[in-house]
């Protein structure tokens, strides 16, 4: 059993001395190319966007994609099109409201205080900001519900036919190793 806790708390220390050495990278150091290279080898990831924060992928396009292989390939980019349009308009909205939310508690704490505009702060408290959390996803339920539902629903198809590429390629590489040999 000591070995046991031994073994632990030294698996802790790694971890924690990755976790210190990785949070130590300074962003600016790090390189992202904000556009894919001209001739694609594979799937390329880029940077978030802006607004929806979400990375782009440029999929590859292989010489022989088969039929099923490009529906599979269009169905993730509609899917990627899909989170990417939802999450543009949240975002948004989410920040429109939120400005709106604080400037209006600022200015009832102005009214409300008979101090000079030197002391009225100019920052809302954490609790006071959990208000306005909690109303956004009130509202913004059922929203949520269906968006959550449509994302299970298109990640449920494309792993089906994830699964149909993945027994077509399985198949066409057997039909080949017969073909050599």
């Amino acid at each position: 059993m000591n070995n046991l806790a031994k073994n632990f708390r030294s698996w802790q220390s790694y971890c924690y001395s990755r976790y210190i050495s990785m949070s130590n990278v300074r962003k600016d150091k790090q390189k992202f190319k904000s556009k894919p290279p001209a001739k694609l080898e594979r799937d390329w990831v880029g940077p978030p966007e802006k607004d929806s924060n979400m990375r782009q992928i440029q999929f590859y396009i292989p010489e022989s994609e088969t039929a099923l292989q490009k529906k599979f390939r269009m169905l993730r980019q509609d899917t990627l099109d899909f989170n990417n349009k939802f999450w543009t308009k949240h975002n948004d909205d989410f920040f429109r409201e939120k400005e709106l939310f604080v400037k209006t508690k600022l200015a009832e704490k102005k009214v409300e205080s008979d101090i000079t505009d030197k002391d009225v702060p100019s920052k809302l408290t954490p609790e006071e900001m959990s208000m306005f959390y909690r109303q956004f996803l009130n509202e913004n339920f059922r929203k949520n519900v269906k968006y959550n539902g449509e994302w299970y629903r298109r990640n449920f198809s494309l792993f089906a036919l994830s699964l149909r590429v993945f027994i077509e390629r399985l198949k066409l590489e057997l039909l080949n190793k017969v073909k050599k040999g």
